[in-house]
């Protein structure tokens, strides 16, 4: 049982200093937008307006919201019930869920004119970030199962680059309207 609360204190421990690094992180203010031209020439899909393409920036912050409370969430549930993994797992996965936020955004292929540089960026990031979640709420259940995860050693260092590179990606969406 000592071995259990010392696990689930490791798991705690990581999820908070998650929690931190993406509360710190960028906010996108995405100001004014006005409609962009669609470009009806080719059969790839028109590009978004800008307005429609900010709007799906922006929601990167509700994604990154969700992910913070679903976190907060499973560090809620380890303090008040450390002992029932089952509990534990739930809360796991509904961190889990918040990848698919960012997974949809990096599938957009027809970003507002103007915005296809700063878009590929932001989606590889988005990508990468969502991955990490995976790899993140993997490392989280084997700290409570007390199973080894080899990723458990550098995905704060991972996480970091990556929320520090959203950020950056976020600023330069932000310079191009």
């Amino acid at each position: 049982m000592h071995s259990m609360k010392k696990r689930i204190l490791s798991a705690l421990c990581a999820a908070m200093m998650l929690l931190s690094l993406t509360a710190c992180g960028g906010n996108s203010d995405s100001g004014n937008a006005d409609g962009g031209a669609a470009d009806t020439s080719s059969s790839a899909p028109a590009a978004m307006t800008k307005e429609d393409y900010l709007a799906e920036v922006e929601g990167l912050n509700d994604a990154a919201a969700a992910f913070t409370a679903a976190t907060a969430e499973f560090i809620s549930a380890g303090l008040t019930n450390a002992e029932d993994e089952n509990a534990l797992s739930e809360s796991i996965e509904k961190i889990r869920v918040t990848k698919d936020a960012f997974f949809a955004f990096q599938s957009i292929s027809n970003p507002a004119e103007g915005y296809e540089d700063a878009h590929t960026a932001l989606a590889k990031d988005c990508g990468d970030f969502g991955a990490l979640i995976d790899e993140y709420c993997d490392v989280l259940l084997g700290a409570i199962t007390g199973e080894s995860d080899p990723n458990e050693s550098d995905i704060e260092t991972r996480m970091e680059t990556v929320v520090d590179s959203l950020g950056v990606s976020i600023a330069a969406v932000e310079a191009v309207g």
